[in-house]
Parts: C-alpha cells; sequence; structure tokens
C-alpha cells in the first residue's frame, strides 16, 4: 500500500475523479490486506499453529476502549452508541489481538447493517461467567439464515447494507476465536425493524473455572466452539 498512499500525497490536488479513483484502490487494497490476514489465521486454526498470548485483563474496561474506536463512526451515522461495560469480580484471560478482532469484527458488522436507531455494547458477570453483549436495531437475519450465520464465506444475499463490501468470513473468524479462548457465541435476531436485541452474546469463563491449554506462556491449541451473533 505504500505506492498507492505516496500517489494520495502526490496528487492530494489532482482532478476530483483521479482522487475518487485513488481513494477506490486504496480501501480495496485495505480490503484485500484484511482479507488475506483473515484467511492466513484460518489457516493457522486449522495447522494448529495459531500462536496465543493469554493475560489476565479487565475484559469491562478493555471491551470499552475497543468499543471507543468506533464511537466516531457511529455518531457520523446518526445511531445512538451506548456502552455499558460493568467491572467484572475478576480479571478474564484473554489474547488482547485476538480479543480486538473479536470486538471489532461485531461492532463492524453492527454498523454495517443498522441504519437508525441504537448500537449497544456491555459486559456483565452472569453465572460465574463473563458475558459480553453486541446489539443493535438493525434490519435482522431471516430465521433460515440463522444456521449459517458463522459459516465461512457465507453472505445474505440481497441484504441491505452501507456498503456492498464483505467477504462473508469475518462472523466465522470470530466463532474460532472465541472457541481459542475457551468461550462460547451465539445469535438471536429478527428480520425487519425491531427493537434492540441482543444478536451477539459471548461467554468467557474466569481463569480458576476455564479450560487452560496446555502449555505455558505463549500456548498453541486448536480452535473449536461456538458464538452468538446478531446478524446485521
Amino acid at each position: 500500500m505504500g505506492p498507492v498512499q505516496e500517489l494520495r500525497q502526490q496528487l492530494a490536488d489532482a482532478d476530483p475523479r483521479v482522487r475518487e479513483e485513488l481513494e477506490a484502490i486504496h480501501r480495496n487494497g485495505l480490503r484485500l490486506g484484511k482479507l488475506v490476514n483473515t484467511l492466513l489465521d484460518f489457516s493457522r486454526i486449522e495447522a494448529g499453529r495459531m500462536r496465543a498470548s493469554y493475560e489476565p485483563v479487565d475484559l469491562a474496561a478493555v471491551t470499552g476502549e475497543l468499543a471507543s474506536v468506533f464511537r466516531s463512526a457511529v455518531d457520523k451515522a446518526g445511531l445512538a452508541f451506548h456502552v455499558d461495560c460493568a467491572p467484572l469480580p475478576e480479571p478474564v484471560h484473554v489474547d488482547r489481538g485476538m480479543w480486538e478482532k473479536v470486538v471489532l469484527n461485531l461492532l463492524s458488522n453492527a454498523l454495517k447493517f443498522t441504519f437508525d436507531g441504537t448500537i449497544h455494547v456491555g459486559v456483565r458477570a452472569e453465572d460465574g461467567e463473563a458475558v459480553v453483549t453486541v446489539a443493535d436495531t438493525g434490519i435482522g437475519v431471516a430465521a433460515e439464515e440463522m444456521p449459517r450465520l458463522f459459516e465461512r464465506f457465507h453472505r445474505i444475499e440481497n441484504a441491505r447494507s452501507r456498503s456492498g463490501e464483505g467477504s462473508g468470513i469475518g462472523l466465522a473468524l470470530v466463532k474460532e476465536l472465541v472457541g481459542l479462548h475457551g468461550g462460547a457465541i451465539t445469535a438471536a435476531s429478527t428480520e425487519g425493524r425491531h427493537p434492540l436485541h441482543h444478536p451477539a452474546a459471548l461467554r468467557l469463563r474466569p481463569p480458576a473455572r476455564r479450560r487452560r491449554p496446555a502449555g505455558d506462556g505463549r500456548r498453541r491449541h486448536r480452535a473449536g466452539a461456538g458464538h452468538r451473533r446478531r446478524p446485521a
């Protein structure tokens, strides 16, 4: 992307049409880079080579900080943004890099399919687990599409969205990453305009009660869990 970035700077005063084409090239380049990195993540997971460095963190604080990255975009879209990350009674072991991908993928999906109303992010303790929810008042997902929501490369045809871009692998990656943390994700949705709902709910067990992978420090293991998320 270096050469493209240089062109954008050199042609800052160029004809608007030229600038528009350069911006399209830049966006598509970023999208392709993200897609390649996601596919590499899947390859590592399937080969059992996904390296993770788990550490005890204040999950509410970390999730709240990640959510704040989206505030300007949500405000620009004219949506309300509610972040309710209550402190948890104990730390939760997560890989910070993986957790960032989980939260940002879910928020990106929520913003993409929500045109009015609210996006909500919440963290709470429930039955000895940390529960993270991402909810919105988006277009929803039809019941027949729900079983395939986390399938790789599955995209809902003719779904209204802010952008036609998308590879259909973001939610599949979220499911795998949540599974690597010994957690589960579930989704619930109703097609069409509806009140705020909680389509994506992630449950993570605190360190003393979660299954710990073998090894120490940086641990290597294969994914395999479920997760629940909302369609946007």
